[in-house]
Protein backbone atom coordinates (compact mmCIF):
# COMPACT_ATOMS: atom_id res chain seq x y z
CA UNK A 1 0.00 0.00 0.00
CA UNK A 2 1.51 3.25 -1.00
CA UNK A 3 1.56 6.60 1.04
CA UNK A 4 -1.52 7.83 -1.21
CA UNK A 5 -3.76 5.25 -0.27
CA UNK A 6 -2.81 5.61 3.51
CA UNK A 7 -3.47 9.13 3.65
CA UNK A 8 -6.84 8.36 2.11
CA UNK A 9 -7.61 5.45 4.30
CA UNK A 10 -6.62 8.03 7.21
CA UNK A 11 -9.01 11.28 5.82
CA UNK A 12 -11.46 8.87 5.29
CA UNK A 13 -11.27 7.32 8.49
CA UNK A 14 -11.04 10.35 10.54
CA UNK A 15 -14.05 11.61 8.75
CA UNK A 16 -15.90 8.52 10.17
CA UNK A 17 -14.62 8.53 13.65
CA UNK A 18 -15.46 11.97 14.03
CA UNK A 19 -19.53 11.45 12.73
CA UNK A 20 -19.71 8.73 15.09
CA UNK A 21 -18.49 10.83 18.23
CA UNK A 22 -20.61 13.61 17.25
CA UNK A 23 -23.53 11.95 16.70
CA UNK A 24 -23.31 9.94 19.74
CA UNK A 25 -22.86 13.38 21.95
CA UNK A 26 -25.58 14.91 19.88
CA UNK A 27 -27.96 12.06 19.98
CA UNK A 28 -27.30 11.73 24.01
CA UNK A 29 -28.41 15.36 24.51
CA UNK A 30 -31.58 14.76 22.56
CA UNK A 31 -32.75 11.74 24.17
CA UNK A 32 -31.62 13.27 27.61
CA UNK A 33 -33.81 16.29 27.00
CA UNK A 34 -36.89 14.55 24.99
CA UNK A 35 -36.47 11.84 27.87
CA UNK A 36 -34.49 12.93 31.43
CA UNK A 37 -34.53 9.35 32.63
CA UNK A 38 -32.42 8.35 30.39
CA UNK A 39 -29.47 11.00 30.73
CA UNK A 40 -26.79 8.44 31.37
CA UNK A 41 -23.60 6.54 29.82
CA UNK A 42 -25.66 3.78 28.67
CA UNK A 43 -27.42 5.98 25.62
CA UNK A 44 -24.05 7.21 24.53
CA UNK A 45 -22.16 4.01 24.21
CA UNK A 46 -25.15 2.35 22.89
CA UNK A 47 -24.99 5.43 20.22
CA UNK A 48 -21.54 4.45 19.77
CA UNK A 49 -21.90 1.26 19.12
CA UNK A 50 -25.12 1.29 16.83
CA UNK A 51 -23.75 4.29 15.21
CA UNK A 52 -20.04 2.92 14.29
CA UNK A 53 -21.92 -0.26 13.10
CA UNK A 54 -24.29 1.37 10.94
CA UNK A 55 -22.36 4.34 9.37
CA UNK A 56 -19.11 1.37 8.22
CA UNK A 57 -20.59 0.98 4.98
CA UNK A 58 -20.73 4.60 4.66
CA UNK A 59 -16.85 4.74 5.55
CA UNK A 60 -16.38 2.11 3.05
CA UNK A 61 -18.00 4.35 0.69
CA UNK A 62 -16.48 7.48 1.63
CA UNK A 63 -13.36 5.60 0.90
CA UNK A 64 -14.22 4.92 -2.53
CA UNK A 65 -15.70 8.42 -3.40
CA UNK A 66 -12.01 10.12 -1.95
CA UNK A 67 -9.99 7.36 -4.28
CA UNK A 68 -12.46 8.30 -7.64
CA UNK A 69 -12.40 11.78 -6.50
CA UNK A 70 -8.73 11.94 -6.22
CA UNK A 71 -7.92 10.57 -9.71
CA UNK A 72 -10.55 12.76 -11.08
CA UNK A 73 -10.97 15.70 -10.02
CA UNK A 74 -9.35 18.37 -8.60
CA UNK A 75 -9.08 20.86 -4.98
CA UNK A 76 -12.32 22.03 -3.71
CA UNK A 77 -14.13 19.11 -6.18
CA UNK A 78 -12.70 16.72 -4.10
CA UNK A 79 -14.14 18.26 -0.91
CA UNK A 80 -17.40 18.87 -2.87
CA UNK A 81 -17.85 15.28 -3.76
CA UNK A 82 -17.49 13.97 -0.32
CA UNK A 83 -19.81 16.39 1.10
CA UNK A 84 -22.54 15.49 -0.91
CA UNK A 85 -22.14 12.03 -1.09
CA UNK A 86 -21.80 11.77 2.71
CA UNK A 87 -24.88 14.02 3.33
CA UNK A 88 -26.46 11.88 0.93
CA UNK A 89 -25.65 8.35 1.90
CA UNK A 90 -26.17 9.48 5.96
CA UNK A 91 -30.24 10.43 5.48
CA UNK A 92 -29.54 6.92 3.23
CA UNK A 93 -28.42 5.01 6.62
CA UNK A 94 -30.96 6.71 8.49
CA UNK A 95 -34.04 6.31 6.30
CA UNK A 96 -33.13 2.53 6.41
CA UNK A 97 -32.38 2.23 10.16
CA UNK A 98 -35.32 4.16 11.16
CA UNK A 99 -37.88 2.03 8.27
CA UNK A 100 -36.95 -0.63 10.46
CA UNK A 101 -37.08 0.81 13.92
CA UNK A 102 -40.12 2.88 13.38
CA UNK A 103 -40.54 6.84 12.30
CA UNK A 104 -41.90 9.21 15.20
CA UNK A 105 -40.67 12.83 16.43
CA UNK A 106 -37.36 11.13 17.79
CA UNK A 107 -36.09 9.33 14.55
CA UNK A 108 -36.62 12.99 12.77
CA UNK A 109 -34.25 14.69 15.71
CA UNK A 110 -31.84 11.91 15.38
CA UNK A 111 -31.75 11.45 11.56
CA UNK A 112 -31.37 15.66 11.14
CA UNK A 113 -27.97 14.99 14.05
CA UNK A 114 -26.91 12.40 11.96
CA UNK A 115 -26.83 14.59 9.03
CA UNK A 116 -25.07 17.41 11.12
CA UNK A 117 -22.43 15.02 12.36
CA UNK A 118 -21.94 14.37 8.62
CA UNK A 119 -21.77 17.85 8.02
CA UNK A 120 -19.15 18.90 10.75
CA UNK A 121 -17.15 15.87 10.21
CA UNK A 122 -16.24 16.55 7.11
CA UNK A 123 -15.55 19.69 6.81
CA UNK A 124 -13.26 19.67 9.94
CA UNK A 125 -11.14 17.55 6.86
CA UNK A 126 -11.20 20.19 4.77
CA UNK A 127 -7.67 21.02 3.92
CA UNK A 128 -6.84 17.41 4.41
CA UNK A 129 -8.81 16.62 1.52
CA UNK A 130 -7.09 19.22 -0.56
CA UNK A 131 -3.73 18.23 0.29
CA UNK A 132 -4.96 14.96 -0.88
CA UNK A 133 -4.56 16.31 -4.57
CA UNK A 134 -1.33 17.69 -4.32
CA UNK A 135 -0.80 14.05 -3.20
CA UNK A 136 -2.07 12.65 -6.38
CA UNK A 137 -1.05 15.05 -9.07
CA UNK A 138 2.73 14.93 -8.22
Amino acid sequence: MNSETRKQIWVAFKIWIIAVLINAVCGTAIIAILFTSYANLDIFSTGLLFGSIISFPIFILILIIIKTSCSCTYGKMIFLNVLVAGVLLTILASILFFYQTGFDRLSVDLSLCSCLSAIVSICTQYKPLLKLEKITQS
